[in-house]
């Protein structure tokens, strides 16, 4: 038996998000290590891994009976998950200063580029290789405010809706 069409799509999505190749900027601004958590955490933030990270927490999970348009095939279910991806650099003791905009890095510009690369690589297949009708159902929110007072890291939340279809027998 195979896994759930959820647990497929996440997996797509963590294998695609790993599978950007950071250049400095040239197409894709860092290299990610992802992973999977149902609730998103301090804990989740590991240093020693040395790389930024991304972290995919699942949301709600709607399904509606449809129709499958082939009388043989029996019914569908039009169905949509919401997932989060919570974009992570560390930065250690770097400073903001919002008078001091001179071209170096800053959280400002980590989080445009955290999610420049994130929605290049999501918008790259929005059909996860057929496995879904599309990565972005509704409008995607992102939350560049995601700063923990104490916490050396640039931190971004996505929010998005993925869309699919499931037929009779197939969750």
């Amino acid at each position: 038996m195979s896994e759930s069409k959820h647990e497929l799509i996440a997996a797509a999505l963590q294998d695609a998000l790993s599978s950007i190749p950071g250049d400095g900027g040239d197409n894709y601004w860092y290299t990610y290590r992802v992973g999977r958590t149902v609730t998103f955490g301090s804990e989740d933030l590991d240093t020693s891994i040395g790389m930024p990270l991304i972290v995919l927490s699942p949301g709600e999970e709607t399904m509606a009976e449809g129709e499958s348009g082939d009388p043989t095939a029996g019914f569908s279910v039009n169905a949509a998950a919401e997932f989060f991806a919570m974009l992570c650099v560390y930065v250690g003791s770097l400073e903001e200063d919002a008078w001091k905009q001179d071209g170096a890095d800053s959280r400002w510009l980590i989080a445009n580029r955290m999610v420049k690369d994130f929605l290049k690589k999501l918008f790259s297949d929005v059909q996860l290789g057929s496995l879904v009708e599309n990565v972005a159902k509704d409008e995607i929110v992102i939350d560049r405010r995601r700063f923990t007072v104490g916490l050396d890291w640039v931190l971004v939340e996505v929010r998005f809706v993925v869309q699919y279809t499931l037929l009779s027998g197939d969750p």
